[in-house]
């Protein structure tokens, strides 16, 4: 069952720097485990609120920390963990985490987690708070975002924004949804994954959003379902590829039925080669990016997360599969195997 407080903002990050603000008010100090590879966004709020922010390293073979690595973190200056899925990946079994908390703050930070409901369960049954984004890049691309919290938060009343502030995202979402339906989707979702990787200023309020934005959530929610269905089925049917799984890295977690695969991720076995099959795959027509997000901005960030290094370094993220049409998929597989083959010989 999900918290059952709920606050609408026009970001996720505003709604976090007053969530961390009412923690602070009740710990007086402490820090938060957040994990070495999230959006900067996170640890910002974090910092603003007046905590600490101590990093875990990824696992090695995937986007984000195991339950494990969180638990073994936790010490006594510990307030809180956020847990936020990569890319629409996360683990399924968190029960070391669980059983190592206590009575901390757990945070679920589902800005890239729709459609990972059976793994985020027991997070979320557990979680003091749960996030959501609604931007272009996030799934539902209409602009704003949800926060659940256990208790209320004490914060001051704020004057909603009028529904004209939300038009920009909007028309933009009508447009993205237009070009999917035609097929050309692959040329937006360039411009997407720049949107989403924006390091806006972290507001020290957030705004709210018209109390019906929640009935379009909601309404737009089945159609995410069925992209995430669909990736998840193009995923498996690119694991099965020999041409693939023989030269990829870590292909059961890149193809993982259980992800949500918000963004398609493979993994080359050998970092010198990565810009070369990026490099490649952009010639042959095909969105795509070196992925990651930016080391920790603490000392010696190369020596402590030598995951999120080895991550960085090897791992290509790749468009949103669950919208491109099946002509574009079957030219893309076809485009990915022979890439693949020429750069990883």
């Amino acid at each position: 069952m999900l918290p059952p407080f709920h606050r609408e903002y026009d970001t996720l990050r505003a709604g976090l720097v007053e969530y961390f603000s009412t923690v602070r008010g009740a710990a007086g100090s402490g820090a938060f485990l957040v994990p070495a590879q999230i959006c900067r966004a996170v640890p910002l709020a974090i910092e603003r609120a007046g905590l600490a922010v101590r990093y875990v390293d990824i696992d090695p073979a995937g986007p984000t920390p195991g339950a494990a690595a969180y638990a073994a973190a936790i010490d006594e200056v510990t307030v809180g963990v956020v847990v936020a899925p990569l890319y629409g990946h996360i683990h399924s079994d968190w029960s070391a985490l669980l059983a190592a908390i206590g009575r901390r703050v757990l945070v679920l930070d589902l800005a890239q987690g729709f459609g990972l409901a059976g793994r985020i369960a027991a997070l979320a049954r557990r979680a003091d708070a749960v996030g959501y984004s609604f931007g272009l890049g996030k799934g539902l691309d209409t602009g704003g975002a949800l926060l659940l919290t256990r208790a209320p938060l004490d914060v001051p009343p704020r004057a909603p924004r009028v529904k004209a502030a939300l038009a920009d995202p909007l028309l933009k979402a009508v447009a993205l949804n237009a070009l999917a339906a035609a097929g050309c989707y692959r040329p937006v979702a360039a411009r997407l994954d720049q949107m989403d990787a924006v390091d806006e200023e972290i507001p020290r309020r957030g705004s709210g959003v018209p109390p019906d934005m929640c009935r379009l959530w909601l309404a737009r929610l089945p159609r995410l379902d069925g992209a995430i269905a669909l990736a998840r089925s193009r995923a498996l049917h690119l694991g099965a590829s020999p041409s693939l799984a023989g030269k990829l890295r870590d292909a059961t977690v890149c193809f993982d039925a259980g992800a949500s695969h918000l963004r398609q991720l493979i993994r080359v076995p050998d970092a010198a080669r990565r810009d070369t099959l990026v490099s490649r795959l952009r010639v042959l027509g095909v969105d795509c990016a070196p992925a990651g997000e930016p080391l920790p901005e603490v000392a010696d960030a190369a020596r402590r997360f030598p995951h999120a290094v080895a991550f960085r370094a090897e791992s290509v993220r790749l468009p949103f599969l669950g919208r491109l049409a099946a002509p574009a998929f079957e030219a893309f597989v076809t485009t990915l195997e022979r890439a693949v083959d020429e750069c990883l010989r």
